[in-house]
């Protein structure tokens, strides 16, 4: 152990820093853990949680009416042990913490793979640890906490030697990409491309080859069909032609869809930005993915490393996941940069290879002290670029974990609900724009809960989400209920975040006198009372 510690102490410090920007308590209601956001993303795969504990299998599940998914489920059941020990929605964050710590591991052990330099290490590896995103997106429920690990453990693989277990390993990592993530089949596309080319590589006899790529494909075959059949069973979704409908609309040029090729230019030169270090859009917020002397250093490096090296496959595996991902996610409608997620990484790597490269170039070219001082002063450019960022957003981390922000937003506008329930004996309806489903992770179940517009999330099939007929006009149904005498309120909670939002509750103001019933998030989550205009 003492010896580990002395070899490796780049890798505590790594690790300690990054324990510590990680040291959150899931169940304080002052964090974003419990605002439980992505809203409604994250719904889709924390709901299924609670309906796979009482048995319904992943669906979304509310007062006995299910409706299937629209995500894959291998993320979810990652979740569901820790939630099925505990019953508690918040842990997923001690799960993610764990598939963080497992990135960081297999992020350490590749650079020791690759690189002999203590310095490049130590640079990509704390680069790694203090990496904005790395540390913050555990704090959401989405499947890209899931996909760095498999991409990281993807490249540990294609380091190794060729055996009959690897082998094995590496068809049932091609379907865990596209059983987290419908669009990280361009992941699994890159990694049989990269296994084909490492197998023709690989210094055996024909018969061997041979034998790999059969027991390769024959699995993958079997792990699809698996796969496939469960998605039916569950979805009632045949994956194949969902997948080759996509594939169709990336060569479509109409503006109507999700994908064409029509957002491909606009989107495309926003994440380029993105990956060089500027700002990019994250849930709709702007977010800095990388360090701009990474960013900068791996778009050319991502080519250049093609080129020169002894870790060609590792790069062509590398060229073909992120070009691939970026067509593909370009010719989405929005721009979300959270698919970019599980290549920061892989930019570090990139980077580390690229200098690498050039070290051993200046090394056979020059000698003694002039090489010396000229790796150092790279180096040392390296790392003082590298500095500003990770260091102010490690402060304002820390910042939030010890000194105590507001409440998450969310978490509060239901205990708004929850409180004035408690207060009142006949069980109240509350009219709100979130969901029944993101309610029902905190509800105390003493009220029942409308939608404020035809609009918001789940509204689609509002019989089997809200339990109420698509026919006819929300105003009339509350009406409805106040005419039966129930006391019917209205939860002002994102009201304004949205035009329809501001619009059906201006409705609600032009057919209703409101009192105020119980104030909450200084007034931005308080709850009303209805009464109809005489």
């Amino acid at each position: 152990m003492i010896l580990f510690l002395k070899h490796n102490k780049i890798f505590v410090l790594g690790m300690f820093l990054l324990l510590l920007l990680l040291f959150k308590n899931p169940l304080s209601p002052y964090n974003f853990i419990s605002g439980l956001e992505p809203s409604p993303d994250s719904i889709h795969y924390l709901n299924p949680l609670i309906s796979l504990a009482h048995g319904k299998g992943l669906v979304i599940s509310y007062e006995g009416r299910d409706i299937p998914t629209t995500v894959p489920p291998l993320y979810s059941l990652t979740l569901f042990p820790i939630y099925f020990i505990f019953r508690e929605i918040r842990f997923f964050y001690i799960t993610n913490v764990f598939l963080t710590l497992i990135s960081a591991i297999l992020f350490y052990k590749i650079i020791c793979k690759l690189f002999a330099s203590p310095v490049i290490k130590s640079i990509l590896f704390l680069g790694f640890v203090t990496n904005y995103i790395i540390f913050w997106y555990p704090q959401v429920a989405m499947a890209k906490n899931l996909l760095i690990p498999l991409y990281l453990f993807s490249v540990w693989l294609l380091l190794q030697p060729l055996t009959i277990f690897s082998v094995i390993l590496f068809p049932f990592l091609t379907m865990a990409f596209f059983a987290t993530k419908y669009v990280a089949w361009v992941l699994s596309l890159s990694l049989i491309i990269a296994f084909i080319i490492k197998v023709r590589s690989f210094k055996s006899l024909l018969k061997k080859k041979l034998l790999f790529l059969f027991l390769f494909f024959l699995s993958l075959l079997i792990l699809f069909s698996v796969f496939a059949y469960i998605e039916f069973l569950n979805k009632e979704v045949n994956v194949l032609n969902t997948v080759i409908l996509v594939l169709q609309n990336l060569v479509t040029v109409s503006s109507s869809g999700s994908f064409s090729t029509v957002y491909l230019k606009n989107n495309f030169i926003r994440y380029l930005a993105g990956i060089m270090g500027g700002q990019v859009t994250v849930l709709q917020k702007d977010f800095i993915l990388l360090p701009i002397i990474v960013g900068m250093t791996s778009i050319a490096a991502i080519f250049i490393n093609l080129l020169t090296g002894k870790n060609k496959l590792l790069s062509f595996y590398f060229f073909l996941s992120i070009t691939g991902t970026l067509y593909f996610i370009s010719t989405f409608y929005i721009v979300d940069a959270r698919y970019l997620f599980v290549f920061i990484p892989i930019f570090f790597l990139i980077s580390g290879i690229f200098l690498q490269t050039l070290g051993n170039f200046l090394k056979w070219r020059y000698q003694g002290l002039y090489f010396k001082f000229l790796m150092g002063f790279i180096y040392l450019t390296v790392i003082l670029a590298m500095i500003p960022l990770p260091l102010g957003q490690v402060s304002n981390e820390l910042k939030l974990i010890f000194l105590q922000p507001e409440k998450a937003k969310n978490y509060e506008a239901i205990e708004i609900m929850n409180q004035y329930a408690n207060s009142y004996t006949l069980k109240p309806v509350i009219i709100s724009t979130l969901s029944p489903y993101m309610i029902d992770f905190y509800s105390n179940h003493k009220y029942k809960v409308l939608p404020l517009s035809f609009r918001q999330y789940f509204t689609g099939g509002v019989e089997q989400t809200w339990g109420i007929s698509p026919q006819g006009s929300l105003i009339d149904l509350y009406k409805d209920y106040l005419r039966e005498s129930k006391t019917v309120l209205v939860s002002v909670y994102q009201t304004e975040d949205k035009y329809w939002f501001s619009f059906d509750m201006q409705k609600i103001k032009e057919e209703f006198n409101l009192s105020l019933a119980e104030k909450g998030c200084n007034n931005k989550c308080s709850l009303y009372k209805l009464e109809i205009k005489r």
